[in-house]
């Protein structure tokens, strides 16, 4: 297991910043409602868009060593992040859509995230935050 982990780090780092970002989004949520006393839809409002911020910069800097901050890279990444984000939308809504009255509806959303989730990985790895040696 050891091995496994060291030879896949940065698969090991893609997770671990999954799993902060869900802390991350229900600790906003949290403070939104109960600080700020924001209604369920602005928290999770908030939520979402800061967790989409802090996803994108977790996975660039930390996963997948990203440092190349030149104005057209970051560009290109965040143009791609966003593009990525609507696919995953699109594909989310359209599975669970055509599954869920078989799979029920939070068995048909867990497997389009877990599809969305690999497939994310090899996007993020290979599209958006590829190493190009320029930076």
């Amino acid at each position: 297991m050891l091995d496994f982990l060291q030879r896949n780090k940065t698969l090991v780092r893609y997770i671990l910043v999954g799993g902060t970002g869900v802390l991350f989004e229900l600790a906003v949520i949290f403070v939104a409602v109960k600080v700020f006393s924001a209604s369920d839809a602005a928290a999770v409002t908030a939520s979402y868009w800061l967790g989409v911020a802090f996803s994108f910069l977790l996975q660039k800097f930390f996963a997948f060593e990203n440092k190349d901050v030149r104005v057209k890279s970051v560009g290109y990444q965040t143009v791609s992040f966003g593009v990525l984000l609507a696919v995953n939308y699109i594909f989310t809504l359209a599975f669970v859509h055509f599954t869920a009255a078989f799979l029920g509806v939070y068995l048909a959303r867990m497997m389009a995230l877990v599809i969305t989730t690999g497939w994310n990985f090899f996007a993020y790895k290979f599209i958006i935050f590829r190493k190009t040696g320029n930076a």
